[in-house]
């Protein structure tokens, strides 16, 4: 919703860093491209492979210098086998990326949300109805309705950017005013 509502185009992630595969060359490129496309699908549309080691240190032993471990996957370079795959790969990243990057993303639900963020490590919202019943939601937070773009026109929030047609607050015991005020100018906008 930051984005969106700051009217950037662009949304980056590092991906390929991860924990789970528990060796330097343990992240196969299907896997890889699995966690590409949820990215994707969350609204990213700039990804960046986590790191490149290169070969050599004067430390290094075979298969070379790792820069992250032995417990990160994906020194992402000619020593990984699959290697040989990585032009069909980086196609697919580049015009992928190229779609998304065109255009102005629309978001059906805006849902008010300030208790969690990301370095809570807590899911923000875990009912799967409004997916399920097809509709597209993004996180909102208090700073986002001081915005210039944070208006309503026609009963559409920011209707030249995401275009919210909803907003949910959920699991809000309290808020400002400032907050309650905006609130209610929306509601009487429709």
């Amino acid at each position: 919703a930051g984005r969106d509502m700051g009217g950037n185009t662009i949304l980056s992630d590092e991906i390929g860093a991860n924990f789970g595969y528990g060796s330097a060359y343990g992240f196969p490129f299907d896997d890889l491209i699995a966690n590409f496309n949820k990215n994707y699908a969350a609204g990213v549309n700039s990804m960046y492979l986590h790191g490149y080691s290169y070969a050599y240190s004067p430390e290094a032993q075979w298969p070379g210098f790792h820069a992250f471990g032995s417990d990160i996957p994906g020194p992402f370079s000619s020593r990984m086998p699959e290697w040989e795959h990585i032009n069909d790969i980086t196609g697919y990243i580049d015009r992928t990326q190229y779609v998304l990057q065109q255009g102005v993303q629309k978001t059906d639900v805006a849902i008010y949300q300030p208790t969690y963020n990301a370095s809570y490590g807590a899911p923000y919202y875990t009912d799967t109805g409004l997916t399920e019943a097809g509709y597209s939601y993004q996180f909102f937070t208090r700073s986002l309705f001081n915005l210039d773009s944070a208006v309503i026109k026609d009963g559409v929030l920011n209707p030249d950017g995401p275009g919210y047609r909803a907003m949910i607050i959920n699991n809000v015991s309290s808020m400002a005013v400032e907050t309650i005020d905006k609130l209610i100018e929306y509601a009487n906008a429709g």
